[in-house]
């Protein structure tokens, strides 16, 4: 009997022990749930903090792990992301989902010019061939693996892996549209002669479909048209809308806006699957506010796509009783701009960055882009500027101060620089090619740091003019002439000033867009006079 007694104690002792064990299992996965939901979200913070509570509660837990791993990537923290994937490894050394984070992580570190460069390339080629050793069919690991030859320069290996990704897995729509921009991005980066022999070599329908843009950026505008024509079969691997898409800028460029309207409506009406609403996106989606954007990521019927997109450009035309959208076709045009004047596809990285602090917290609609420098999404969303000053002169700057901090602030020698100004609605736009930045990488600054600069846009008024007064010789001394020297924290208030403006104006650029008229338009005043004519019924 006694023994029977201390049994029953056992085993309800190990009942207690287990019980708080799967409620904590469960609760950690939970938190997991909900920082998931958070990072879905782009609540980032939330979403730390709740995955931070699960580790807390089973620091074992590698689903918590991998949460800290993707929010670090969402946040661009590539070395944050690797710290945690190291850590998952420690407690699952076989899990796919780490080593291809690792991939993902070390792919982005290597492209920062450090004497680690070639370590992290040999990391990441090293775990995305671990799990293709395992899993070649895991998510988009091709694609991903296909990402860093285009890193390297060997597109043409680069475009044979993301083929042969969305062969293995038609399913997946990034793949697609990752295979689209790394051959995009090998003719903005081959010379075309060059890249149009490697395309006759390559027998596959995407190699046909990109000799079609080949002669397109040629200018061989009726040769392109035609062969896009010819790959309108039902066997063509993508859908028509990729295509077409291609064949409106061919149009815009001919300056047939009736075809381009033509061609859209068409689009839009026959949208099948979220893959061809998802290369209509890639078109549009540069001039998105965060509504849209918002509505666009809770589609899921075709019906609502199609009317998403019907109802996008309806409410941008200026002149609804015409049968030419004038603001689509407009689109098209400043594409097509952006394309000769404003492409870059290149790393964008915190070393060249101007705004290193994260000052001007830019919409999530900015971050869509992929194609274009800074100048391209402004021109894109609002056309050609009221007004512009470029800042030409040398590295001298007269402001300088004895201050270190002073110096960085407005004693900075002259880099790239221009400035865009819009009148309706006032908005200036800081474009800088950043030291450390090279070819075509115009970026948004929160501030111009040489005195020279501001002094140039002075005729702008405040707060350029309110700044120089500041800076500006206040008095003469003895000896000549002396510089005033503002106090430190009237430089700090004046730099807060001008770094406020450009995020206001930065934020309302960023989710707007606008219709241009020509600046030779006329306007014509003509009387207008209401009449009510009353029917049979008695109802106006």
């Amino acid at each position: 009997m006694r023994r029977v007694i201390c049994r029953s104690w056992k085993a309800l002792l190990g009942g207690l022990l287990l019980f708080p064990v799967s409620l904590y299992a469960q609760s950690a996965a939970q938190l997991v749930d909900e920082g998931d939901d958070w990072l879905a979200r782009g609540a980032y913070q939330e979403a730390e903090e709740t995955y931070r509570e699960a580790l807390e509660l089973d620091a074992t837990y590698l689903p918590a792990y991998l949460g800290m791993i993707r929010l670090a990537m969402a946040r661009e923290n590539w070395h944050e992301a690797s710290d945690w994937a190291g850590r998952a490894l420690k407690i699952d050394s076989s899990s796919l989902a780490v080593h291809y984070f690792l991939g993902i992580s070390e792919r982005e570190r290597a492209q920062y010019q450090t004497p680690f460069q070639f370590t992290h390339r040999r990391e990441s080629r090293k775990h995305f061939e671990w799990v293709l050793a395992r899993d070649s069919l895991y998510r988009d690991v091709l694609c991903q693996y296909a990402l860093l030859y285009r890193q390297d320069g060997d597109y043409p290996r680069a475009i044979t892996l993301a083929e042969a990704q969305v062969r293995l897995r038609p399913d997946l729509e990034e793949a697609a549209i990752g295979l689209f921009r790394i051959y995009q991005s090998y003719l903005n980066h081959t010379d075309l002669d060059t890249a149009g022999r490697w395309l006759a070599q390559h027998p596959t329908p995407y190699a046909r479909f990109f000799e079609a843009e080949r002669l397109r950026r040629l200018g061989r505008l009726r040769e392109a048209d035609a062969a896009l024509r010819a790959l309108e079969r039902p066997d063509f691997p993508w859908p028509l809308q990729a295509i077409a898409l291609i064949r409106a800028r061919v149009w815009a460029a001919l300056d047939r806006p009736d075809s381009v309207q033509a061609i859209i409506d068409r689009v839009i009406r026959t949208i099948n699957g979220p893959l061809a609403a998802r290369f209509l996106f890639e078109d549009f989606k540069y001039i998105f506010n965060l509504q849209e954007l918002e509505t666009y990521r809770r589609l899921q019927t075709l019906e609502e796509y199609r009317a998403f997109f019907q109802a996008f450009w309806e409410r941008r035309d200026p002149m609804p009783g015409r049968p030419v959208n004038v603001r689509l076709v407009e689109h098209y045009r400043r594409l097509l701009v952006a394309e000769r004047d404003y492409a870059y596809d290149g790393p964008r990285l915190w070393h060249n960055n101007p705004d290193k602090f994260g000052e001007l917290n830019l919409p999530p609609t900015y971050h869509l882009n992929h194609e274009f420098n800074d100048k391209g999404l402004i021109y894109i969303r609002h056309g050609p500027p009221d007004d512009r000053i470029v800042t030409v002169r040398g590295e001298a700057n007269t402001f300088r101060s004895g201050s270190l901090w002073r110096e960085r602030e407005f004693g900075m020698g002259w880099v790239p620089n221009e400035s865009w100004r819009y009148y309706r609605p006032r908005m200036d736009f800081h474009f800088v090619i950043d030291e450390g930045a090279t070819g075509n990488n115009w970026r948004l600054t929160p501030v111009l740091a040489n005195a020279q600069m501001i002094a140039d846009r002075e005729i702008w008024g405040p707060p350029y003019s309110r700044i120089m007064s500041t800076l500006r010789t206040k008095w003469e001394v003895e000896a000549g002439l002396r510089p005033f020297q503002p106090t430190t924290l009237e430089l700090f208030e004046l730099r807060e000033e001008m770094a406020a403006e450009s995020r206001a104006a930065y934020t309302q650029g960023l989710t707007s867009d606008q219709h241009r008229w020509p600046a030779d338009l006329v306007p014509l005043p003509l009387e207008v006079l209401p009449v009510a004519f009353r029917g049979d019924s008695g109802r106006t």
